[in-house]
This record gives structure tokens, sequence and C-alpha cells, in this order.
């Protein structure tokens, strides 16, 4: 089992960085998504629990489903379609609110049941997915603090 674990401060306040981080159709402001569509609408909030999204980044299509929304302080998903075998335990973003501005943490954990390989696969894996969050979390910044 592999965990990305990451952390940034935006200088926003938490119901902005709320309002772009669980726009589910919105990630396209991600330089390595081509594509992002909202397949099921949640119950409740359309980007709420039960929320299906297809993303396009990098040549791949990954399907993730909203599984925990709690507005504007986290939302959990899990992805249920992914290019290999894939078995991704949760991924989460939350949100605190600072004097600085808002925490975020993205937490991601995986495996890849591969005999052999798959250890191997789940340190490509971590490193590709780690930097487009990385990413993701990097032009959320730029974008709210503008």
């Amino acid at each position: 089992m592999e965990a990305i674990d990451l952390f940034i401060n935006i200088g926003a306040p938490i119901e902005r960085v709320w309002e772009l981080l669980s726009d589910q159709e919105g990630y396209t402001f991600v330089r390595q998504v081509s594509k992002a569509e909202l397949l099921e609408e949640g119950r409740g909030d359309r980007n709420g629990i039960g929320a299906v999204l297809k993303i396009r980044a990098m040549g791949a299509t990954i399907l993730w489903e909203v599984v925990g929304y709690e507005p504007p302080h986290r939302f959990e998903y899990r992805i249920t379609r992914f290019p290999l075998p894939f078995r991704h335990e949760t991924g989460s973003v939350q949100l605190t609110s600072r004097d600085s501005g808002t925490d975020v943490r993205w937490l991601s954990r995986f495996e890849v049941p591969i005999p052999l390989a798959g250890h191997m696969l789940e340190l490509i894996i971590k490193r590709v997915i780690g930097k487009v969050h990385q990413s993701t979390l990097e032009q959320a910044k730029v974008i709210l603090e503008a």
C-alpha cells in the first residue's frame, strides 16, 4: 500500500478554496487534465456523495466517485476505474481555515495488486499521481491568490 500525502497553504478564504477544489467538472484548470466530466450528480449537491467524475489526464481515463462530502471542510473519493489493476482505498481533500488562509491536505492510499511487479508500479504511479495532485494544489494557489 502506497500513500500520497500533500500539503499547501493557500492565501484565500476556505469558501473560495472549497468552491474551486470541490467543483468536479472544474478540474480542467489543471494543466495535465484535458477533460473532466460529471457522469452522475451527487445527492443533495451535484458534487456531493454519489457524484461520479470521469477525468482524462495525461492520456489516461480515470473514474472517481465521491464517497464523503462535508462542505467546506472535506470531500473523499474512491477511484473506481484506472488503466492498470488498481485498488484505491481512499482519497481525501481536507481544508482547514487559518489566519493565513486555508490549509489543504490531499491524501490518497492505493495499491497495485500484481504479483512481483506491483510494488514497482506503485512507486511509479505514486510519483505520477503525486505530481498531478501537487500541480493541482499549486495551480489552485496561483488562481486563488491572484
